[in-house]
């Protein structure tokens, strides 16, 4: 295993326990030797105390970007630069690389405004998902301190329920099969850097295998 996710998004469990924590990070770091990270909601990655003792800053990068329906590439670039900044800040006070956790956008024209939202009502808008994905990779691809990102949602398969439903969040949210995955193949490669050695993922793999390889977290007591 090349990365190790000790938690996802537990801002009030860590801000009330956080012995707890410091304890959990020695127990994992006594099993496994390699990289750990933590996945921080997009509001938490500021707060969170034990950035010190992981190796890079996961972010759950779900930032409202920008409240119009239908917006330009450069208003969603704008709107990632002031998180950029914030990010790049965060970055270099913690001398760690940022590392996003999670990141995706549904297929609806005011996809930039909550990303971690989703209305099965609304009508599907596949420009509008590639084009925030675009502005995404457009702030973030050459910066030193970015580490890659993790495609939410991509299915091995897609839930018979959730195909009836045709418009739900698995629908809504998935890149597969529609415009944005050749914006994210721009890409092609990530490269993670480590303290104990360099990781490269191969995309392609990296979206077959996301929901079950890499989103691991573990609680003792």
């Amino acid at each position: 295993m090349d990365l190790f996710c000790i938690g996802t998004e537990m801002q009030a469990f860590v801000q009330a326990r956080p012995i707890y924590w410091n304890k959990l990070i020695d127990k994992i770091s006594d099993t496994f030797q390699g990289p750990l990270t933590y996945a921080a909601n997009w509001d938490e990655a500021s707060s969170f105390p034990f950035w010190g003792r992981m190796d890079h800053i996961g972010v759950d990068g779900y930032y409202p970007i920008c409240d119009k329906v239908r917006p330009t590439l450069m208003e969603l670039e704008a709107g990632w630069r002031q998180h950029a900044d914030e990010l790049e800040r965060l970055s270099t006070v913690e001398d760690r690389p940022v590392l996003f956790t999670e990141m995706g956008y549904c297929c609806t024209s005011d996809c930039a405004a909550r990303p971690w939202s989703s209305d099965p009502e609304a009508p599907l808008d596949e420009p509008a998902q590639a084009q925030a994905w675009q502005a995404f990779f457009n702030v973030y691809a050459d910066k030193p301190w970015y580490a890659g990102c993790f495609v939410w949602k991509w299915f091995a398969y897609v839930p018979k329920d959730e195909a009836r439903r045709g418009n739900g969040f698995s629908r809504q949210g998935s890149c597969d099969g529609r415009p944005a995955v050749g914006v994210q193949w721009q890409v092609k490669r990530v490269s993670i850097p480590a303290p104990v050695r360099p990781i490269t993922y191969d995309l392609g793999m990296h979206y077959r295998t996301t929901s079950i390889l890499v989103f691991l977290a573990v609680l003792f007591g």
